[in-house]
């Protein structure tokens, strides 16, 4: 019997981690059966992926045996060579090939390069190929690899040979013509399949030693939310009776052939429900998909929305739905798994790959695993394969990229076999019904939005620009005058929502303060306060509240936005018809008492200028106009948008640049940083205190456990939970002194520098900024 004697890691022979990672790549290839993934290459590419780990070099760097040439030790870059050797000496397609050696030269980091750069022989001089290639077990590698390949070809000479003669430059060039010639998102999507089975496949093996723990494969009961709601919204009030319908008329319009869908229904309709129906019944009829993946723009709604769903499916076990944002915690006891314990390493990776039946998740984490070359985000790129996806609130996403997300939406939902749902109270023309993009399943979408008028939106006043000052005058009356109405201010910076909120508690009103100047977990309180309130409430916001948060209003009054905006904030009032009498949405032009717009510091001209002219010599709208009016914006909007953006970006993908794409100065960002924000943590009560002497500790520790999974991934779940005391200030505006790699106020500079009610403290003078 032969004796392996090659590691690939201290503890793991280097047999044992190749036959895993590839048994875990087949089984999962199995699993996702998309003929777009090809068999055997992704054969090759798991067998070859650690071959250059067979070096001596490699094994003695592995044991500190002795000091070693560093570029000696190098195993990614060889492993892709031999891969690519291999590959084309038995004929295979050389821009598969390629693609074959991009996935495993890059599988310990990014794909941050362009094309020029990723396919270059740059990490060797052709004496340090000889010398690593002469250095390889290549007897212990045929026993390792048995009939998976061509042993012959396993050979020194005959790969020197080839490599002396071999001219990456000719087949980079073939490639790039190849490229230019399909113009489509056919090889990009291709690279990062294999690149994320493998990454996928060799950090599982790691993580689990070889494979999942065993667990029953969950089942979801499709019928979940039509029992839900049968239990809960059987009530014959209007708004109801409207939903019930919309309900209906979307379930049997489901089934169909188009991959992209649209719900278009307006807000307090039920959508997430109905959204959530829609992707279990495309479950239950189409075999081939098995996940659902439902996007939003922001953490408060997917808390929101995933504790509607535990409600809907009684459980919260994290094999079948799973919550993924930066604040949620990792939770093992979550996931269960037949009384056998799993680690917070282990959660840790089936959370983020996400090994769930459905998952809630941000459009971040959605858009830059498909927009992506990180090696931590593609690596559940490949559980995009047979996805319903949901995209909630899908007006959020910016409108320089509306091309850019048609194309790849388009494209990815063909090759990876996926049903998208856009689901929206003001769709935004990111696909074109007229073209037949996109198909509605709400198709009486326009007797829905009629039979609404649950609203006023005032916007008389608009003509006219309205100082700070004036607005709190006005608001103060209005609060006063209306005592028993609850009242929602909406404004688009820190400094003017500051500014209302003080005015408002100068006269003795008692406003609850809602912005991203209050730590995370003060406004999630928050939040919960105004929903579970019974007496009436005012609260002075910034854009927080909008786009899904569950919160109602009697009156709203809102600084100037882009109409879809204006629409969300109108979302947050009467949602449920109270008392048969119509919330009243009041719409100012506001400026600061220097003459500047607080609406310019967030949003474009564009946006602005059509939304004021579509609302231009109006004075009140009601509700069941709505849809009408936000047709004829989008129209106005669509000649307007500008598709460079995109464009640009598209074609960086389809020519593979990865950096002109995702990392250069024009990369596609879902969040734009444009105040260079500045982590700070607030150490406001003894459990942040505790937090923060803990985190001190773990760093000091860090160093030493640098190679330590398990340390590791405790020190990334207690910055999790560090977080929710962590605010983003611009740098500017902080004055206290940088401790670890964030700053800190701590206690004693409690109120100066951090108030309880109103967040970090700013002084008059500072530029404004949003949220």
């Amino acid at each position: 019997m032969y004796s392996f004697k090659l590691y690939s890691h201290p503890d793991k022979l280097l047999k044992d981690h190749l036959i895993n990672v590839y048994d875990i790549g087949i089984s999962l290839l199995k699993e996702l059966n998309n003929p777009f993934l090809k068999k055997d290459m992704v054969q090759i590419i798991l067998l070859f992926h650690d071959f250059g780990k067979a070096s001596k070099y490699f094994q003695n760097k592995l044991f500190k045996k002795e000091n070693q040439n560093e570029a000696l030790t190098r195993h990614s870059g060889i492993s892709a060579l031999f891969c690519l050797y291999y590959l084309l000496q038995v004929n295979t397609d050389t821009y598969e090939s390629l693609l074959a050696y991009l996935a495993i030269k890059k599988h310990h980091g990014n794909l941050n390069e362009n094309l020029q750069d990723l396919l270059v022989i740059d990490e060797y001089t052709e004496e340090n190929i000889m010398k690593i290639v002469e250095a390889i077990d290549l007897e212990e590698m045929k026993q390792i690899y048995g009939d998976c390949i061509q042993y012959d070809l396993l050979d020194k000479e005959l790969f020197l040979s080839w490599f002396f003669d071999f001219k990456i430059n000719v087949l980079r060039r073939l490639l790039e013509n190849q490229l230019k010639k399909n113009n489509n998102l056919v090889f990009y999507t291709r690279l990062n399949a294999y690149f994320s089975v493998l990454v996928y496949a060799d950090k599982q093996d790691c993580i689990f030693d070889r494979d999942l723990l065993k667990k029953e494969q969950p089942v979801l009961a499709f019928d979940s939310v039509d029992i839900f709601i049968k239990n809960n919204f059987m009530d014959n009030s209007e708004i109801n009776n409207i939903r019930n319908q919309a309900y209906k008329e979307v379930d049997q319009n489901v089934y169909c052939k188009k991959r992209i869908l649209s719900i278009n229904l307006p807000t307090g309709t039920g959508k997430t429900l109905i959204a959530l129906n829609s992707a279990l019944k495309l479950l239950e009829k189409d075999v081939s998909l098995d996940k659902i993946i439902y996007c939003l723009p922001f953490t408060s709604v997917i808390d929101q929305n995933a504790d509607v769903f535990e409600k809907v499916l009684h459980t919260d076990d994290a094999n079948i739905l799973l919550k993924q944002h930066h604040l949620v915690d990792i939770n093992t006891s979550k996931y269960d798994m037949d009384n056998q314990e799993i680690t917070d390493n282990q959660a840790e990776y089936l959370i983020e790959t996400w090994n769930s039946k459905i998952i809630v998740t941000t459009f971040y984490q959605l858009l830059h695993t498909l927009l992506s070359g990180s090696n931590r985000l593609l690596k559940k790129f490949n559980k995009l394969c047979n996805a319903v996806i949901i995209l909630d609130e899908v007006q959020s996403i910016p409108r320089k990229y509306w091309e850019l997300i048609n194309n790849v939406l388009t494209q990815s939902a063909e090759l990876l076999n996926m049903r998208i749902i856009l689901v929206t109270a003001t769709m935004p023309m990111i696909f074109s019904e007229e073209k037949e993009e996109i198909k509605e399943l709400a198709v009486s979408k326009q007797t829905y939005f009629s039979a609404l008028n649950r609203i006023a939106l005032n916007v008389s006043v608009l003509i006219n620009k309205t100082s700070i000052d004036d607005f709190c005058k006005i608001a103060i009356d209005e609060i006063k005058t209306n005592s028993k109405k609850s009242f929602l201010i909406i404004l688009n910076t820190i400094n003017s929502s500051l500014e209302v909120y003080k005015a408002l508690k100068a006269v003795g009103l008692e406003p609850i303060y809602l912005s991203s100047n209050v730590i995370p977990k003060h406004r999630l309180d928050r939040i919960a306060e105004i929903k579970k309130a019974v007496k009436r409430q005012v609260v002075v916001s910034t854009q927080v509240v909008e786009a899904g948060v569950d919160i109602d209003f009697d009156i709203v009054f809102r600084d100037i936005a882009p109409l879809d905006s204006i629409f969300q904030a109108c979302g947050r009032c009467n949602r449920n018809s109270r008392n048969g009498v119509n919330g009243i949405v009041k719409i100012f032009d506001l400026y600061s008492n220097e003459g500047k717009s607080f609406a310019k510091y967030i949003y474009d001209d564009v946006s602005l200028s059509k939304t004021k002219e579509i609302l231009c010599g109006k004075s009140v709208i009601e509700e069941n106009c709505f849809y009408q009016l936000a047709v004829g914006y989008y129209d106005l909007m669509k000649n307007a948008t500008e598709t460079t953006t995109s464009n640009n970006l598209c074609s960086s993908m389809k020519l593979l640049k990865y950096f002109d794409a995702f990392y250069g100065r024009d990369c596609f960002e879902l969040i734009k940083n444009n105040y260079k924000t500045m982590p700070v943590y607030v150490v406001m009560d003894d459990i942040s205190k505790k937090l923060l002497e803990d985190y001190s500790l773990l760093t000091e520790q860090l160093m030493d456990n640098r190679h330590d999974f398990n340390f590791k991934v405790s020190y990334k779940k207690h910055i999790r939970k560090m977080q929710k005391y962590m605010l983003s200030i611009p740098a500017k505006y902080i004055k206290m002194e940088k401790q670890h790699n964030f700053y800190i106020i701590n206690q004693a500079q409690i109120p100066h520098e951090y108030n309880p009610v109103t967040g970090f403290v700013r002084s008059p003078q500072t530029e404004d900024y949003f949220m």
